[in-house]
């Protein structure tokens, strides 16, 4: 009976365990999410907005002066040229351009994120 209750303990914790990791690691995506959005508005880059298209914005940096395109690659979103990854896990995203604003829809690690950015142009 005691060897049914500590097992029972056991898996109640090892259960505890794995939820919290999990919280974690959405935590961390919703960190990296935000961090992206704030690198594409941070006056770092001071981007200007080029084009946008369903997969790519084309961006240009004034404070570099050197032009970027983002997009997805693979499982990532990353900015090229060269090679430089902004967010990982990355299933599907989207671009469009509505009034000003730029809408990004991103699918990471099975959970959907949506924002709104504004870019000069």
């Amino acid at each position: 009976m005691l060897s049914l209750l500590i097992l029972s303990m056991i898996i109640s914790l090892g259960m505890a365990i794995f939820k919290i990791t999990g919280q974690n690691k959405r935590s961390n995506e919703n960190t990296e999410a935000l961090m992206f959005i704030q690198e594409l508005e941070s006056k770092k880059h001071d981007f200007k907005l080029i084009s946008v298209n369903k997969t790519e914005l084309k961006l240009y940096s004034k404070t570099e002066e050197k032009t970027y395109w983002l997009g997805q690659y693979k499982n990532m979103l990353r900015f090229t040229p060269g090679h430089m990854p902004v967010l990982s896990n990355v299933q599907y995203c989207h671009f469009k351009l509505n009034k000003g604003l730029i809408k990004i829809h991103l699918r990471v690690n099975q959970n959907s994120y949506q924002s709104e950015v504004y870019i000069g142009s």
